[in-house]
């Protein structure tokens, strides 16, 4: 009896600790005045490349052509978060 009960609660504990949780809460809020000034207009540029080696780090390089690219403002929060 006591080999089924350690039976059913081993895979039980293995499987509770594979789950990582969401991680620690950021101690700063979003303040949306910190990212305002993405929408303010202007001539800003833009340009590089981007590409990933294989596995192996070797030369195979895989270009990023036609990916999208996301900015992320430079706010309190993203700071705190990246």
């Amino acid at each position: 009896m006591r080999c089924v009960k350690l039976l059913f609660v081993a895979p039980l504990a293995m499987l509770s600790a594979c789950n990582a949780g969401r991680g620690p809460e950021p101690g700063v809020g979003f303040d949306p005045s910190q990212a305002n000034y993405i929408r303010a207009p202007g001539r800003g540029v833009i340009a590089g490349q981007a590409f990933l080696r294989d596995g192996s780090g070797q030369s195979n390089v895989r270009y990023a052509a036609g990916e999208t690219v996301r900015l992320i403002p430079a706010t309190t929060y993203a700071q705190t978060r990246i």
